[in-house]
């Protein structure tokens, strides 16, 4: 098999023919399966599913499961059943828009062994709510064609889940702590960006849904930097050394935001955490504030006010001097 598309879903009873549409219409001149991680939906998801697997037996292994795992176990155990060179992902909201993008994708990565995986730029389709933050494709401008490990890490190359192909090799040797991992796309393109480049199209082939039942639709403010978080923290014990100064860089940068974050909010007591946090990593960016400076601010804001007083009239005297 030289592509397994790997694809999770649960209640999708409104997306996931499409999703399925999208994958049977691919043309190829390769042999490919759908493997299909159905998390016992208490819609009529798996009614579909089962009907296009009775219709289509020699493309579609379907496997339903007989109680409800959660999305990190049921993609793992997904994965786990692929049996492809190579291995393409799509989650049951989402769908495909280019026939030909598993082609095009496999004939990259045939032509380019140095390359760990590829991705491209998809549309993105807002349902049921108003919320253009994310504009109308993702990544929302242009970026580099190859990237690495560190501009997966930072963001600097964004990887939309629906749009990667990846060397199935890469991601069978996964580390204990990336199941218990509360997002799973972004600690696995990392982990697998250490071993190549990383190739980016800026074609759209690809519509990523937004939607209120969508996984982040509930998340707050502070939920995707926590993520992150906990991700560059482990990634600190796995990934080869040279990454280190990268990932303490972006964990200092993570606190600085949940530190200002929770202060905006009047949570003193956690804005000093994250204040301390960044200081122990090193983190100092201009024109941020100085880590140190912070840290006195939010414990002594009254000697912060008598420094910063004791400053401006100093300068006014080297002024007037």
């Amino acid at each position: 098999m030289k592509v397994s598309v790997s694809m999770i879903t649960y209640n999708h009873e409104k997306f996931i023919a499409q999703a399925v549409e999208s994958v049977l219409m691919q043309q190829t001149n390769f042999d490919y399966e759908l493997v299909i991680g159905e998390d016992c939906s208490t819609d009529n998801t798996r009614e579909i599913l089962l009907e296009y697997q009775k219709k289509y037996p020699d493309k579609i292994r379907l496997f339903a499961r007989e109680c409800n795992v959660g999305m990190r176990q049921n993609g793992h155990l997904t994965r786990s059943a692929c049996t492809g060179q190579y291995m393409a992902f799509l989650e049951g909201d989402d769908y495909w828009t280019d026939p030909y993008k598993l082609q095009k994708q496999v004939d990259y990565l045939d032509a380019h062994p140095e390359c760990a995986y590829c991705c491209h730029r998809v549309a993105v389709l807002y349902d049921g709510k108003e919320d253009d933050s994310f504009g109308a494709y993702w990544p929302k401008g242009e970026q580099a064609e190859i990237n690495g490990f560190v501009e997966v890490l930072t963001g600097a190359c964004e990887v939309p889940n629906c749009s990667v192909m990846i060397r199935r090799e890469l991601q069978t040797s996964m580390p204990d702590w990336f199941i218990k991992m509360p997002i799973g796309d972004y600690p696995m393109f990392c982990l697998c960006a250490q071993y190549g480049t990383v190739y980016y199209s800026s074609e759209v082939m690809a519509v990523y849904r937004r939607h209120p039942q969508g996984l982040t639709s509930s998340w707050d403010w502070s939920k995707p930097v926590l993520n992150r978080r906990l991700v560059c923290k482990h990634l600190l014990q796995t990934v080869d050394r040279c990454y280190h100064p990268a990932i303490r860089e972006l964990i200092g940068e993570q606190a600085y935001i949940l530190s200002i974050g929770h202060e905006q909010r009047g949570e003193i007591a956690k804005a000093r955490r994250y204040a301390l946090e960044r200081i122990l990593y090193g983190h100092h960016k201009k024109p941020l504030e100085h880590p140190v400076r912070q840290y006195i601010r939010l414990w002594v804001p009254g000697l912060h006010r008598l420094a910063k007083g004791l400053k401006v009239r100093l300068q006014r005297r080297v002024g007037d001097v």
